[in-house]
C-alpha cells in the first residue's frame, strides 16, 4: 500500500536585514527607526521572540546592534505590527470612525460571551496567542470593540503554565 506523500511544513517568510554601521544602536530603536513604528509597537515586537539577530531569538530590547549583525523578523510580524501602529495612530479608517470594525476584512472574529461596563469574557479561539503578539486575541478584540486599552487576563479555571 503506498504511502501518502506529506507535505513539508511551511516556512514562514522572513525580512532580512544587515546591519550598516550607521544602524549600530539598539534593537527596539532599529526597528521602529527602519519600519516606522512606535518604540512600543518595536518592544512588543521583540517582547513577542518574533525577532532574530544572526540567527538567535533575542527578546532583551536593548539588545545592542552591531555593524554586520543580520536581524530577522517574519513578514507576518511585520504586517501586524504596521497594522497595529496604524490602528493605535487613527490612521485606519473605521477605528478612526469609532466603529471598531477591523480594516481587514479577513481578520479573526473573537465571540465575546459576555461583558459590562469594566469586564469583557471571549472565547478564545485554538490555536491563537492571548497576548504579547500582533494577532492575538488581545489584539484582535482592541480593534473589535474599539477600546485601544483592553487587556487580556488570565484564564479562570486553570492555573497558569
Amino acid at each position: 500500500m503506498p504511502t501518502p506523500s506529506r507535505k513539508p511544513p511551511r516556512q514562514p517568510r522572513l525580512t532580512s536585514i544587515k546591519v550598516a554601521s550607521q544602524d549600530r544602536k539598539v534593537l527596539q530603536d532599529f526597528l521602529a527607526e527602519r519600519f516606522s513604528l512606535s518604540r512600543r509597537t518595536a518592544k512588543a515586537m521583540v517582547d513577542g521572540r518574533s525577532v532574530w539577530v544572526n540567527r538567535r531569538c533575542v527578546w532583551m530590547a536593548r539588545h545592542a546592534l552591531e555593524t554586520g549583525d543580520v536581524v530577522e523578523i517574519p513578514d507576518r510580524v511585520v504586517r501586524g505590527a504596521l497594522e497595529q501602529q496604524a490602528r493605535v495612530s487613527g490612521r485606519d479608517s473605521a477605528v478612526a470612525a469609532g466603529r471598531g470594525v477591523p480594516a481587514k476584512r479577513n481578520a479573526a472574529h473573537v465571540r465575546v460571551l459576555w461583558q459590562n461596563g469594566s469586564y469583557l469574557v471571549a472565547d478564545k479561539p485554538a490555536g491563537r496567542v492571548s497576548c504579547d503578539d500582533p494577532d492575538s486575541v488581545e489584539a484582535l478584540l482592541r480593534v473589535q470593540e474599539g477600546v485601544p486599552t483592553l487587556q487580556a487576563v488570565p484564564r479562570l479555571d486553570r492555573d497558569p503554565s
